[in-house]
């Protein structure tokens, strides 16, 4: 469905409805699949796991920390390429890539208005997904099974990244500008998320609420980079996934010296 959006042309009636549809998928596949094995209350049960009510200091680790990561990677972008931290790489986004006064908070607001729709891709990937890899790896493998998810996640949205008939009215974000680009955005999309992914577990996992502290901080990653329009410059993309590599290794850091989690 989203290879369909994605090469559909700008005014195509599709477009919209396939996007919709393809976002869907990782929930229509898990309940499916959770259904025929273990019957329609065991699907039910993943749907009941965002009723679960996250304590507030888990809440704002799940808003905060991707923001810090973003801000962090932007300011690392500002460092080492000046130049493209000015104009957009995308004729249909020119601008500055830093909002300042109140565009930002306000913009960042404006995108996780809609969170909750992020259910469609949570309950596949952190209600249903999550749990069986960690099964499968064990907890004291839980990057292994974060990186695995993750790249999983990456994969999933590789059509989003074709340019399509008009590169100046993309079906996503995600598009490249030019067909060329699109294996570079697709890998470097892909080591992105496996790194982003470890560090959501940590964040997710902190209460029973791994759902709810899903959607903030899949919703709050997505705010950031709505603020600062990173899906569409590639190289100030690309900066935001050193720093969560960074960040692992502090955390990895942190556990072995000092015997305690950051998250």
């Amino acid at each position: 469905m989203w290879l369909t959006a994605a090469t559909s042309h700008p005014d195509s009636r599709l477009r919209m409805p396939m996007l919709v549809l393809g976002g869907c998928g990782p929930m229509v596949a898990a309940s499916v699949v959770v259904a025929w094995n273990s019957g329609l209350g065991a699907a039910a049960a993943l749907y009941a796991q965002a009723l679960l009510v996250p304590s507030l200091s888990d809440a704002v680790v799940a808003l905060a920390v991707p923001v810090i990561l973003v801000v962090i990677g932007c300011q690392l972008h500002r460092l080492l390429r000046p130049r493209d931290a000015k104009v957009s790489q995308t004729p249909a986004r020119k601008g500055s890539l830093y909002p300042s006064g109140v565009a930002a908070p306000l913009l960042y607001l404006a995108v996780m208005v809609p969170t909750p729709m992020l259910m469609f891709e949570e309950v596949g990937w952190r209600a249903y997904a999550l749990p069986r890899l960690l099964a499968i790896f064990g907890d004291e493998h839980e990057m292994l099974a974060s990186m695995a998810l993750g790249l999983m996640w990456a994969v999933w949205h590789w059509p989003l990244f074709l340019p399509g008939p008009d590169v100046l009215q993309p079906a996503h974000a995600l598009a490249a500008e030019r067909a060329s680009l699109v294996p570079r955005r697709i890998g470097v999309y892909c080591v992105l998320l496996m790194l982003q992914t470890v560090v959501m577990t940590w964040c997710v996992r902190r209460s029973e609420a791994v759902l709810p502290l899903g959607l903030l901080f899949h919703g709050s990653f997505n705010s950031a980079f709505a603020c600062f329009r990173i899906e569409r410059v590639g190289t100030t993309f690309e900066s935001v996934a050193p720093v969560c590599g960074a960040f692992i290794l502090l955390q990895l850091t942190s556990r072995a010296v000092f015997g305690q989690s950051i998250v």
